[in-house]
């Protein structure tokens, strides 16, 4: 752990009761108020395995398993949305170069009936 992020990790309260915005923390360090480069300390410290947390009440670093379960069932439901992002995005592009783009409102699915119609009209 470098200087720094030894400093951000110990301006981090413990516990969920003690959770602080990031934009208050950010003030606190010096920080821009954006938060993008806390932000991205804080991904550090994780891969350092010194765990914050961000949970609706702001960052913390985890108390108790329970805290620490709560942040992994957010992580892991931005994964799956991503996953399924990136399924449909895969779809669109198995069909970029046969369907044109410009979708219709229904989607990939409606376009894929439209084709199929009428390839079985030819």
């Amino acid at each position: 752990m470098t200087a720094e992020e030894a400093r951000v990790y110990d301006a981090i309260p413990i516990g969920q009761k003690n959770a602080v915005k990031l934009r208050d923390l950010c003030a606190e360090l010096g920080y821009p108020l954006d938060g993008r480069l806390l932000r991205e300390v804080f991904e550090r410290l994780i891969y350092a395995d010194h765990p914050v947390c961000n949970l609706r009440s702001g960052y913390f670093r985890p108390e108790t398993r329970r805290e620490l379960e709560a942040y992994l069932a957010i992580i892991r439901s931005y994964k799956c949305k991503f996953g399924k992002k990136e399924y449909r995005l895969n779809k669109a592009l198995e069909h970029f170069d046969t369907v044109p783009m410009d979708l219709p409102e229904n989607g990939l699915k409606q376009r894929r009936r439209n084709l199929q119609k009428a390839r079985e009209h030819i």
